[in-house]
């Protein structure tokens, strides 16, 4: 295939088709349009294995054609497709050389370490090659640019060598007409940024009386309240206690207030005329689920009783729905309250996915080796990703089918913890990983799932936890699931259980898996891929195979022939050997059965496939025989870049002028 920069407008399509366009040349500073690419890279932005392939290549000063998947149609599933066959490999990235795949980051990185990965660039026939097969290059011409413009059932792609001046004459006027769309987009962009900005005075302007305060307003005095009550002058937010059978373990309630403190507050920062005025903004503050008692009985009143409650809880003591989210009690999703009109559930998770990747994405270095966990935080991006996070407060996935909640429940655990690791940070020993992920949690349709809901209850049809006593004991039995009798969340339960989940959870594999989002339609083929790349980069088998020799002529036997081998032994990560060896297989020989059609084709494959035949439907000593799988030491070292920054708090005197009543 020639893939030299000659323009050509296609026959059906009035639009450029320059192959040299194709992929995102961000190590490209060179403005050659004859340079030809002999190396391309297939991958996402928030792989880390793509990353540190492209930087190993950008080090070496070689460049490359970046072809980023997740800005294709459908994710590139049809690139990725083709990719597949030709390479055979199911994890990215994909790196090429003149049309030929060389293997994924850690064969890049030592074809440039030997030398032997430019030989291969300078091995092509003529330089007339590219560096992907003509099949991918037809396919991201026809989705990069008949895609975008709408025609890909009717676009015919001609990348011919041909080039005369009416070529580019198109060419001039395809860029005039794009420049003209684009003036009257910023145009257009403008105007409506001003029109709102209009709406949004006029609406501060007509804030007369307490209850006509509108819901953006009453976020507001959250957020007055919520400020350092000395410099800001904020509620001063307390912690109650109350009364106990144990009274040296007495419970506290942290960050909470009487009504009546909230109503003087209210008065006093002159946001209410009067002490009517201000209940009337108590009481629809709890309507709105803004605030509420400790115990969600009660309604906003001035009583300031001393009584408990049914509970046990001391009544008119409430607390603001954000607190609940900063301590733990709350979702994360539930620092804004949706009140528009929700998706359908799988919609709303995939979004989720989508803009958690890509809000990673923006945020992790150009080799991969961390996040800036603390400037995600501030970004814009993360405000739009909360707001959306939100809808999931009207999603109900139990009346999803089994592969769909599956997926669903997928792409919200894994957005899950990226959101929590943004707010709480990386855990940093033991106790803390565990109180992560119970406090790491959503609301899902009114109910609260933690990120340990999730993945026990939901996705391993609600097993123990491994730290649980019965599975620490040896005992898993002696432990029961989150999810009691009659939690409505065991609705949601992925019967029977696939033990595959686990790599789709988990991103420790030196080769990601290609997916961006989990799909229903899908999930079989997605699981497989997710299996493939963990255990292929994870597993390591020490053994020993026999050569076999015809004692007659002294000679080999055919390579055809089995040869017998002996296995010393197997190291797996701590998920397959220990945590969760039991979701896996409830003997050691159904363990090493199911890793073992994962594993690479090569020897150590075959050793492992010659002792499970001989050791199958053996018990007792033919069992015992086997090697045990030994679980490696797991890293939790963060990739999240620290910063030595602090946090302000809101700006009281911003927010008085605007709902302050005069």
């Amino acid at each position: 295939m020639t893939t030299n920069s000659s323009k050509k407008i296609s026959s059906q399509v009035g639009v450029v088709l320059d192959p040299s366009s194709i992929g995102s040349k961000e190590n490209n500073d060179d403005d050659d349009d004859e340079e030809i690419y002999t190396v391309a890279v297939v991958g996402t932005r928030t792989c880390v294995h793509c990353r540190r392939a492209k930087a190993a290549l950008d080090r070496a000063g070689i460049k490359y054609q970046n072809i980023l998947l997740e800005e294709l149609p459908e994710d590139g599933e049809r690139v990725l497709s083709l990719s597949r066959n030709i390479s055979g490999m199911r994890t990215i990235p994909q790196i090429y050389v003149n049309e030929e795949c060389i293997g994924g980051a850690d064969e890049c990185v030592e074809l440039i370490r030997t030398g032997d990965l430019r030989m291969r660039m300078k091995s092509s026939n003529n330089n007339t090659k590219g560096a992907l097969p003509e099949i991918i290059m037809r396919e991201l011409l026809k989705e990069k640019i008949c895609g975008a413009n709408d025609f890909a059932e009717e676009c015919e792609v001609d990348i011919s060598n041909s080039k005369d001046d009416d070529d580019d004459d198109a060419y001039n006027n395809n860029n005039n007409s794009n420049a003209t769309a684009n003036t009257k987009t910023t145009n257009t962009t403008t105007t409506t940024t001003t029109t709102k900005k209009e709406q949004e005075k006029k609406t501060r302007e007509d804030i007369k009386f307490a209850d006509e305060i509108p819901f953006d307003g009453l976020v507001h005095i959250i957020d007055m309240a919520r400020a350092d009550p000395v410099t800001a002058g904020g509620l001063k937010l307390v912690e109650t206690k109350r009364k106990t059978l144990i009274p040296f373990f007495p419970n506290k309630h942290q960050r909470t207030f009487s009504a009546e403190r909230f109503i003087q507050w209210l008065i006093t920062r002159e946001i209410c005329a009067d002490r009517k005025a201000a209940l009337d903004v108590g009481q629809i503050m709890v309507n709105e689920r803004l605030m509420h008692s400790i115990d969600r009985t009660d309604a906003f009143n001035s009583n300031n009783d001393p009584r408990f409650g049914i509970n046990g809880y001391q009544k008119t003591i409430f607390r603001f729905q954000k607190d609940e989210v900063e301590i733990g009690i709350a979702g994360l999703n539930s620092e804004f309250i949706f009140r528009g009109v929700p998706r359908d559930s799988t919609t709303v998770a995939n979004d989720l996915r989508r803009r958690i990747l890509d809000l990673y994405g923006s945020f992790l270095n150009s080799d991969g080796t961390y996040v800036d966990y603390e400037g995600m935080k501030d970004s814009e991006k993360f405000k739009e990703y909360k707001a959306v996070a939100a809808e999931l407060q009207m999603c109900d996935p139990r009346v999803l089918n089994r592969n769909d909640r599956m997926a669903f429940f997928i792409n919200v655990y894994n957005a899950l913890i990226v959101h929590a690791t943004i707010v709480k940070g990386v855990p940093d020993d033991t106790f803390k990983r565990l109180k992560f992920f119970d406090e790491a949690k959503y609301d899902i349709g009114g109910l609260q799932y933690s990120a340990n809901d999730i993945e026990h209850g939901v996705l391993r049809s609600n097993r123990p936890s491994p730290a649980a006593i019965g599975v620490l004991l040896g005992k898993p039995e002696l432990s029961r699931g989150p999810f009691k009798v009659g939690d409505a969340r065991r609705e949601c339960c992925i019967t029977p259980m696939n033990p595959r989940i686990h790599f789709a959870l988990v991103c420790g594999a030196k080769s990601c898996p290609p997916i961006r989002v989990f799909k229903g339609d899908q999930i079989d083929e997605q699981l497989e891929d997710a299996a493939f790349s963990f255990i292929q980069s994870d597993v390591e088998v020490d053994y020993r195979c026999s050569l076999l020799i015809n004692r007659a002529d002294g000679k080999f036997v055919d390579d055809k022939q089995e040869r017998p081998c002996i296995v010393d032994e197997i190291r797996a990560s701590k998920i397959i050997a220990e945590w969760y060896k039991s979701d896996f297989g409830k003997t050691n020989f159904e363990r090493l059965q199911f890793i073992q059609p994962y594993m690479k084709d090569d020897e150590a494959k075959e050793a492992l496939q010659y002792i499970l035949e001989r050791t199958k439907g053996q018990t007792g000593n033919g069992e015992k025989s086997l090697p045990v799988i030994k679980g490696k030491p797991y890293d939790w070292t963060s990739n999240g870049k620290k910063k030595d920054e602090t946090r302000s708090g809101p700006d009281f005197n911003v927010v008085k002028e605007v709902y302050i009543k005069k």
